[in-house]
């Protein structure tokens, strides 16, 4: 066997200190900018679920009967088609309410869930304000604008 030499470039493993590379870390967004980035997400997913139960408990989007269950709610029957054919839930004590159950506040929370609504709009709008502060005190609005004209 022979023994080489590491390269002159290349630290010896028995050195005892080993130099790290710097790193530089820029702050680009200031602190609100970046909280309130992130918060729209359950903002939104707030609005979203909260504007699903107002559609499903107003007594207007009422479809056809369904000619098979004779149901006059979507969410029924898929609720019941679900049930039926995903393994596990054959015997889920309500298929009619499973979508009710897993994904809105159920079948004739039309004011429980307008309420929400409107209280996740004015967060959402509440947010808003807070990251266009965010965008005021750490000087990000100028990447908003356009750059300077330099042909002149």
């Amino acid at each position: 066997m022979s023994h080489s030499t590491p390269p002159a470039n290349e630290p010896n493993s028995t050195s005892t200190l080993l130099e790290k590379p710097s790193v530089f870390v820029a702050k680009k967004h200031h602190l609100l900018v970046r909280w309130s980035h992130w918060l729209n997400v359950p903002i939104l997913l707030g609005l979203i679920l909260s504007g699903i139960s107002i559609y499903w408990a107003s007594p207007i989007y009422r479809h056809k009967p369904d000619p098979t269950t004779e149901n006059v709610d979507v969410a029924a029957d898929i609720g019941i088609w679900i049930c039926a054919h995903v393994p596990g839930l054959h015997q889920y004590s309500s298929p009619p309410d499973w979508i009710y159950n897993h994904m809105s506040f159920g079948p004739g929370m039309l004011a429980l869930a307008l309420r929400l609504h409107w209280l996740c709009a004015y967060l959402f709008m509440l947010n808003g304000m807070v990251y266009l502060a965010g965008l005021v005190m750490g000087g990000g609005w100028r990447s908003l604008l356009p750059p300077p004209d330099r042909s002149v």
